[in-house]
């Protein structure tokens, strides 16, 4: 709303601009002219007084222009851009994990991804490779995603442990789980006052987990739960290699 207002800190300006001011003026009068006498001559008239031109109009400075609502507007303007440039931070990050990791492919690891994607039909083309940077699973990307597995991780699980933890990270790109993270960012952006937002953002991240760990225990949980035991086991296996690390601000900015 503080950007209908007309105020120098507004999209008033752009949204409404200001339309010429139209003054309506009516129609001359029709004078008839008459043959009056010639006028006696008069005497000369006196030389005119120049006159001083009329002192311009003070203008107040800018900021004394800018009322309460112009002021909510540069309030809004600031902490948007201090969240702009914290997403502009993650996707560097996540840009830099992406060129220091080692894609793995034909390998034993990009054995998993392919038997994962057949398990779950994910249509999508997944890469994986490792990196010493991340301190855990990391899905990095929306249109081209690839699996970051720290280089420590991919050595001390086994192979059904590691493809638990891959068939998590197709299941966050087969529901394009990064797209939605990075509309919900904007939303948090644009509307960092509403504390709705903030809820849902967090809901909405946590329900994202659950619905993957809920896609990996349908694939493999089997008639007496033995893989949603072994997928427990590995993701206490995951939590335990990251106890003790300190956590990165950014890491979590597109996974």
């Amino acid at each position: 709303v503080t950007f209908l207002v007309a105020s120098p800190l507004s999209l008033y300006a752009v949204l409404w601009p200001p339309a010429p001011q139209v003054v309506y003026t009516p129609p001359p009068v029709v004078v008839q002219a008459e043959h009056a006498p010639l006028p006696l001559p008069a005497a000369p008239l006196p030389q005119a007084v120049p006159v001083a031109p009329a002192p311009a109009p003070e203008i107040p400075p800018f900021w004394r222009q800018i009322d309460r609502y112009g002021f909510a507007s540069a309030v809004w303007m600031l902490i948007a851009s201090v969240l702009v440039l914290r997403l502009l931070l993650g996707c560097t990050y996540v840009t830099f994990l992406r060129s220091t990791a080692r894609t793995r492919r034909e390998e034993p690891l990009a054995e998993l991804v392919a038997e994962a994607a057949a398990t779950l039909r994910v249509r999508r083309r997944v890469a994986i490779a490792t990196t010493t940077v991340c301190h855990g699973p990391v899905l990095a990307g929306i249109f081209r995603p690839v699996i970051l597995l720290p280089e420590n991780m991919a050595e001390a699980l086994t192979r059904a442990q590691l493809k638990l933890v891959v068939t998590h990270e197709l299941a966050h790109a087969y529901r394009w789980d990064n797209l939605v993270l990075l509309v919900q960012r904007l939303a948090e952006m644009l509307f960092f006052f509403h504390p709705v937002v903030w809820l849902c953002g967090w809901m909405m991240r946590r329900e994202a987990e659950a619905a993957c760990d809920d896609m990996v225990v349908s694939a493999y949980g089997g008639v007496d739960d033995a893989g949603a035991l072994a997928y427990a086991d590995s993701l206490t296996r995951v939590a335990e290699m990251k106890c003790g690390i300190t956590r990165r601000l950014l890491v979590n900015t597109f996974a």
